[in-house]
């Protein structure tokens, strides 16, 4: 599907962003050296795609599963970029730590990523193939959305226009 080129070093949980070098290298915890930001990731690459990690941990899939690269490829290529996209990411960078414990916490955590993946993450990846980004980016978006709503972090909306269906379980 998607290459490894959206896979950097950057992106890894293993990398602490405060510790950099004059060269402007992290400090890589795992490796226990400095490393490029943008350097290809290693094998034990932990991304900090927070809701899509749980994910992969819950359904004991490899971090380089194509569900991660290609929603991966989706945020880096398509989402920084996009007016709605960037905003969601911001908060999603608050919000998507909480989120991903709380899934993994939780006793339905096996029916919930099924929801995911039936609902929302293998839809978006068919638009992505076709090439409808804003509605691969829509779908994602409405996941993180209903996680919100069931882990009590966003009112649920229950208006005729934006009605939100909850997973299904």
């Amino acid at each position: 599907m998607f290459g490894f080129s959206s896979l950097r070093c950057s992106d890894c949980s293993w990398i602490d962003p405060r510790d950099r070098n004059r060269y402007g290298e992290y400090y890589c915890t795992k490796e226990r050296e400095y490393v490029s930001g943008d350097d290809y990731t290693c094998r034990d690459f932990e991304p900090n795609f927070y809701v899509m990690t749980a994910y992969c941990k819950i359904k004991k899939l490899p971090y380089n599963c194509d569900e991660m690269i290609s929603l991966i490829a989706l945020r880096d290529k398509y989402m920084v970029e996009d007016l709605k996209g960037r905003p969601f990411l911001e908060e999603y960078e608050i919000i998507g730590p909480i989120l991903a414990v709380r899934l993994q916490a939780d006793m339905y955590r096996s029916d919930i990523v099924r929801s995911m993946e039936e609902d929302y993450i293998h839809p978006a990846m068919e638009m992505m193939l076709m090439g409808d980004f804003d509605g691969a980016q829509e779908s994602y978006i409405q996941m993180v959305e209903m996680l919100k709503i069931r882990y009590g972090y966003a009112p649920a909306r229950k208006t005729d226009k934006n009605k939100k269906k909850d997973f299904k379980f």
